[in-house]
C-alpha cells in the first residue's frame, strides 16, 4: 500500500498533531538545558551581591577621601581631639555584633532558624548600643567644650563618626528586617533570607573594618 494511504488525512488549514516529547528523568529538557526555576533564584541573588560590592566600593572611595582630607588638613596642626574612653567599648560592641551576625549566617545555612533568629536579635541589639555609645562620645566631647567648629580635628571627628553612624543605621534597618523575616520564614523563603543575610553580613563586616580604621586614624595619626 502506498505511504500516502497509510498517513492520516489532514483537512486543509489544520495543524499536525503535536509531537509528544517525554522529558528525561534528570529534569532537563531535550536541549540539555536546566530548568528556569534555579535561574530565577540565583540571578537575583547574584545581582544583589554585585550591587552590594558596588556599594562597598563607593563607600571605600568616600571614606578614603575623608581620610586623605584629614591627613592633609589636620596633619600639620597641633590640635587633636582627646578621644572619649567609651570609644574603646563601642569598638568592642561592634566587633561582637559582627561575630554574632556571622554565627547567625552559619545557623541559617544549617537550617537552624530558631538559632538564627536569636543571634540576629543579639547582633542588632549590640549594633544599636554602638550607636548610643557614639552619641555618648559626642556628649562627652561637648561637655569638654569640643564642638564641630572648635578646630579642624574636631570637625573631622564629628564628620567621620556621623558618616559612619548613618551607614550603621542603614545596616541596622537591614538587620531588623532580617530579624522579622527570620521569625516567620518558611522552607520556600529560606534561600532568599539566607541571601539577604549574606549581603547584610558582608556590609556589616565592612562597616566594622571602616570603624577600626577611623578609630586608629583619630587616635594615633
Amino acid at each position: 500500500m502506498p505511504d500516502t494511504l497509510q498517513r492520516p488525512l489532514l483537512r486543509r488549514g489544520s495543524l499536525p498533531p503535536p509531537i509528544n516529547r517525554t522529558p528525561s528523568g534528570n529534569g532537563r529538557g531535550d536541549d540539555g538545558g536546566h530548568d528556569d526555576a534555579p535561574h530565577g533564584m540565583t540571578q537575583p541573588a547574584f545581582g544583589a551581591q554585585f550591587g552590594m560590592w558596588l556599594l562597598l566600593g563607593s563607600l571605600t572611595i568616600l571614606f578614603a577621601a575623608f581620610s586623605s582630607a584629614y591627613i592633609v588638613r589636620v596633619g600639620p596642626l597641633t590640635e587633636r581631639v582627646s578621644l572619649p574612653p567609651i570609644l574603646w567599648f563601642n569598638t568592642l560592641l561592634l566587633a561582637l555584633s559582627s561575630l554574632l551576625l556571622q554565627q547567625a549566617l552559619g545557623r541559617s545555612r544549617r537550617g537552624d532558624r530558631a538559632g538564627m533568629h536569636r543571634l540576629l536579635g543579639f547582633a542588632s541589639l549590640l549594633g544599636l548600643l554602638f550607636l548610643f555609645g557614639q552619641l555618648a562620645a559626642w556628649r562627652a566631647l561637648a561637655a569638654e567644650g569640643v564642638f564641630l567648629q572648635t578646630h579642624p580635628a574636631s570637625s573631622f571627628f564629628y564628620v567621620l563618626t556621623a558618616a559612619h553612624g548613618l551607614h550603621v543605621l542603614g545596616g541596622l534597618i537591614a538587620l531588623g528586617w532580617a530579624f522579622l523575616q527570620s521569625a516567620r520564614s518558611s522552607e520556600s523563603t529560606a534561600l532568599r533570607l539566607q541571601a539577604v543575610l549574606q549581603n547584610t553580613a558582608l556590609y556589616w563586616h565592612f562597616l566594622g573594618l571602616i570603624w577600626i580604621w577611623i578609630f586608629l586614624l583619630l587616635a594615633w595619626f
